[in-house]
């Protein structure tokens, strides 16, 4: 992880043009929010300054799906490398291991 760590910062620091299966990826994300611009509801979040967002949907056909999009915001008040510090180390494979 903490090589991981050292190269995500490197690349933050230089910026990262996406391959065009990477912008695919984003461009299909950004296509379903704008899509699903109405309906959200907004949740009580357990964070202080944290909005947090909910749209359910049911799908209907040879088999009924239901559907959940969720989404979070808020302003981070630290550096691009904190945050993927911070991000590592509570979401690292180590730290998920070990709370398994």
């Amino acid at each position: 992880d903490k090589e991981v760590r050292r190269v995500l910062t490197e690349r933050m620091k230089k910026g990262a043009d996406m391959d065009v299966d990477q912008q695919e990826v984003f461009d299909n994300l950004e296509k379903i929010f704008r899509k699903e611009m109405g309906g959200w509801k907004i949740i009580k979040s357990p964070y202080k300054g944290v909005k947090m967002e909910i749209k359910k949907k049911h799908q209907e056909g040879e088999k009924k799906l239901r559907v959940a999009l969720g989404r979070a915001e808020c302003t981070a008040d630290c550096t691009a490398e904190e945050a993927a510090a911070w991000f590592f180390d509570c979401c690292s494979r180590e730290r998920i291991a070990t709370d398994r």
